[in-house]
């Protein structure tokens, strides 16, 4: 079935938040909503099995108990349809879906200064400032593109469509790093981020005063991190056994000379206590593709 048209599913979307005002204001609606959506995409590898549950899921998901608990089955089921009709619009033309929707809604705060980047804006600047992507591939293995107000991620969205206009993949070689004051833009990223695949750290913070209150991953940060941990550990382990089987074919070559070789380089005195020394040192190398940590900082 074909994707509908930009301005259908964004009606369509308006329309049940508006239905849904009925019993509450469509500020807390749609907030609550954004809340909703962003745990449920950050607990998918969980509950899937691909990653263990750790102390922050049981966090998460006390979160979202309580607020679906404010809401009815049907209006539960009116929350599911917005979902996927974010997933249709994101992926039905390239833009800042939910940035339109904010808008369209009146629910910025523009008291507080709060206006989205035109779409057009942001692939314009994308264009002037992302340069030869595949050269940077080439020299980095994998870029970072960082936005400190991120709004609802639709300057991030733009860089990763310019990406892919270069012919590079986003979801392989790109990591994104978000920040916004506002918990709803910090929602409205994550969750788009997320509907596109793209490996992201998001934070709810103040870039000015580097007050950072929540750090969440995209599930694909999520699963890459946790691959890269594997691949190192793997990585070590092969290292030390190739050592080891160095070492043991020198010794299997000419053990007597080896030894020695070892006693004219220590001779042993037999007055004077004895420190016991190990054979082999492993101290391997640090085996990485880049340090994730360093570049969610940058």
């Amino acid at each position: 079935m074909p994707l509908r048209d930009r301005d259908t599913v964004k009606k369509e979307f308006e329309d049940i938040i508006n239905t849904l005002s009925y019993s509450k204001d469509r500020g807390t609606i749609f907030s609550d909503w954004l809340e909703v959506a962003a745990i449920s995409l950050r607990q998918l590898p969980f509950n899937a099995g691909e990653l263990p549950k750790d102390d922050t899921y049981q966090e998460l998901e006390q979160q979202y108990l309580n607020l679906v608990g404010r809401y009815s089955r049907e209006e539960l089921n009116q929350f599911a349809k917005l979902t996927a009709l974010t997933v249709e619009g994101i992926h039905a033309h390239p833009g800042d879906f939910l940035g339109e929707i904010c808008s369209s809604l009146e629910l910025t705060n523009e008291r507080a200064g709060q206006f989205f980047t035109p779409f057009t804006v942001s692939t314009a600047m994308a264009k002037m400032m992302m340069g030869d992507i595949a050269q940077q591939v080439r020299d980095k293995g994998i870029i970072t593109i960082s936005d400190p107000a991120s709004g609802a991620g639709g300057t991030l969205i733009a860089a990763a469509y310019e990406v892919t206009n270069q012919n590079i993949d986003p979801r392989s070689h790109v990591q994104f790093h978000a920040t916004d004051v506002s918990r709803n833009c910090f929602n409205m990223t994550y969750i788009q981020l997320s509907l596109m695949d793209l490996q992201a750290v998001v934070q709810h913070g103040n870039t000015l005063s580097m007050e950072m209150w929540e750090t969440r991953k995209t599930p694909q940060m999520m699963l890459f991190d946790d691959w890269l941990e594997k691949s190192q550990a793997n990585d070590r382990s092969t290292q030390m056994v190739n050592q080891m089987r160095g070492f043991l074919s020198q010794l299997e070559a000419d053990p007597a000379a080896s030894s020695q070789k070892q006693s004219e380089q220590n001779p042993v005195d037999v007055n004077k206590p004895q420190a016991v020394k190990a054979d082999v040192v492993f101290d391997p190398e640090q085996l990485s593709l880049f340090d994730s940590n360093q570049y969610q900082q940058e």
